[in-house]
């Protein structure tokens, strides 16, 4: 039997992409940071907003197609539940639904040898980015040469504080993303495309997650398996509801709450 090469560089290119993700994610530690926002090469603006799925049965995270505008079986299961005005239904469609996660490339201050790493936000830090950017006083903080550096304040969960909490500054004062326009030139174009590291996934391929999740679900001695057609999963989404289903969500309820502290664990498996 001849040795297959292309499967081998297929184990391979996971692998490197894998270890590409790890290195590039970037999470502040408690205490304060210093970053610059990079200008995103592949888009309008430097935040990039991504929809994930979170603790489907044993897979804790799935990058939504809704990213991209296109169906998604996990959200039409979500629409479905909650137009059945079930208490228990809109409370299982509330912890399904996929979840705004935005990222933006920066650099590090200090380390700027590391090169650039993506910053993983919520919705409320990153209504306070896009504040600044709209506030005539400061403007686009990822100008490369008039932008401003951030400090970011970050608290980790405590007694007085459950969930922690990060807060942004932006400097009073403009400086240049990098000492030359040839330094800054380089760092923006080794900004990779999002995709690199999420990589997106096809209706098909949540819908496969979806499945698994609800036979394992309603089959919890069974081994998983696969719905065979799109009709056999439309008329199950309506019927996830069940005591099973609830407490495999129930258990990753406490993980989206406190998101910020433990996404960099969830990308770890």
């Amino acid at each position: 039997m001849a040795l297959d090469l292309d499967a081998i560089r297929s184990k391979l290119n996971k692998l490197e992409k894998t270890t590409t993700r790890q290195n590039i994610l970037w999470k502040p530690s408690p205490g304060e940071s210093m970053v610059r926002l990079v200008p995103y090469q592949h888009g309008n603006d430097p935040f990039v907003e991504l929809y994930f799925c979170y603790n489907i049965g044993k897979v804790r995270t799935i990058l939504s197609p809704v990213t991209f505008g296109k169906d998604c079986p996990i959200n039409e299961a979500t629409t479905n539940l909650r137009a059945t005005g079930n208490k228990e239904d809109f409370e299982l469609a509330r912890k399904i639904s996929p979840k705004l996660r935005i990222y933006a490339p920066v650099i590090v201050r200090g380390k700027e040898s590391e090169g650039v790493k993506f910053y993983g936000f919520g919705k409320t830090v990153y209504q306070t980015m896009l504040n600044y950017f709209l506030d005539a006083d400061y403007g686009d903080l990822s100008h490369p040469a008039k932008g401003r550096d951030i400090t970011i304040k970050y608290t980790a969960p405590n007694s007085a504080n459950t969930y922690g909490s990060t807060e942004i500054r932006p400097k009073p004062n403009q400086t240049p993303l990098m000492e030359s326009t040839d330094e800054a030139k380089k760092l923006i174009e080794s900004v990779p495309h999002i995709n690199e590291i999420f990589e997106e996934r096809s209706y098909q391929d949540v819908e496969k997650v979806w499945q698994s999740f609800l036979n394992e679900s309603e089959n919890p001695e069974e081994p998983n398996k696969t719905l065979g057609t799109e009709k056999e999963f439309n008329n199950t989404a309506t019927t996830v509801t069940t005591p099973a289903a609830a407490s495999t969500l129930a258990s990753g309820e406490e993980s989206l709450k406190n998101l910020d502290s433990q996404f960099d664990d969830i990308f770890k498996s």
